[in-house]
């Protein structure tokens, strides 16, 4: 009885290990390389999958981009709207309103008096089922005004704008007299410049009852400039062209800081 009860309690003791616990303990090793393995060739698949995804979204938006800006400008067209009249406050105001009411947009605008009078011209993106609605209130609505308005292929703004090579300011003074503005600007365009804008005035002389004419503006030389060019002869030919006509006329480098002030005609 004594031998039996040891044999149990020796058995009993002993830890039992069954074969599956000894297949799960053993199997574990092989299940960590196998996932070692497989875990560089899935990460690499779902980076291609990402960047497939990625370049389908990219072309997508490209496609979206080009079909609203195909149908933008399909639906709308350019106008160039030339407004001429009395001077009086409200007229800018009255313009851009009209083209409000209508959906449109103004764009490139440039506004001068000239003596008693106002001059603006104006860019405007416009509706197509709008245009004819905008021409009637601009010609007829404006009070003083004596308007005109055609249609562009294409937006200014969409037009390559050449490189400039040269920009001078030019000025004249003198007593007035018949001819003065063909003359110069017949000079400045033989020599391949391009007004970019000009303003002239009268004025009385301090002493004396004599005229005085004045003239200025900006001129500039695209690229690729002529190989005729010469700076120095165009400096000294404006002089004597000047004292055939008892004027002085110069011209002089424009700098960057001047640039702003001269497409609004000095101001």
């Amino acid at each position: 009885f004594q031998r039996t009860q040891n044999t149990h309690q020796r058995t009993k003791c002993q830890p039992h290990h069954s074969p599956s616990s000894r297949c799960i303990s053993s199997s574990g090793s092989p299940h960590r390389l196998l996932i070692q393995t497989m875990l560089p060739s899935i990460s690499a698949n779902l980076l291609r999958r990402a960047r497939t995804l990625q370049r389908t979204h990219t072309a997508s938006k490209a496609l979206i981009a080009r079909t609203l800006s195909s149908s933008k400008s399909t639906s709308t067209t350019h106008l160039v709207v030339n407004a001429v009249g009395d001077d009086r406050p409200g007229i800018v105001s009255e313009i851009s309103q009209h083209v409000s009411k209508q959906g449109g947009n103004v764009g490139a605008s440039q506004a001068a008096k000239l003596g008693p009078y106002f001059s603006l011209l104006m860019m405007v993106e416009c509706p197509k089922s709008s245009v004819d609605d905008l021409k009637e209130a601009i010609t007829t609505e404006m009070k003083g005004m004596n308007a005109s308005i055609f249609e562009t292929t294409a937006a200014a703004e969409s037009k390559p704008t050449p490189a400039v090579a040269y920009s001078g300011r030019f000025t004249v003074s003198g007593a007035d007299h018949i001819g003065i503005v063909h003359k110069v600007t017949s000079y400045l365009a033989s020599k391949g410049f391009m007004i970019d804008s000009m303003k002239t005035t009268d004025e009385i002389a301090p002493h004396g009852g004599t005229t005085l004419f004045l003239m200025e503006g900006v001129a500039t030389v695209p690229e690729p400039v002529p190989k005729s060019f010469d700076l120095d002869a165009v400096h000294s030919e404006l002089a004597a062209l000047g004292d055939s006509m008892n004027c002085d006329v110069s011209m002089v480098e424009q700098t960057e800081s001047e640039e702003y002030a001269a497409s609004f005609y000095g101001g």
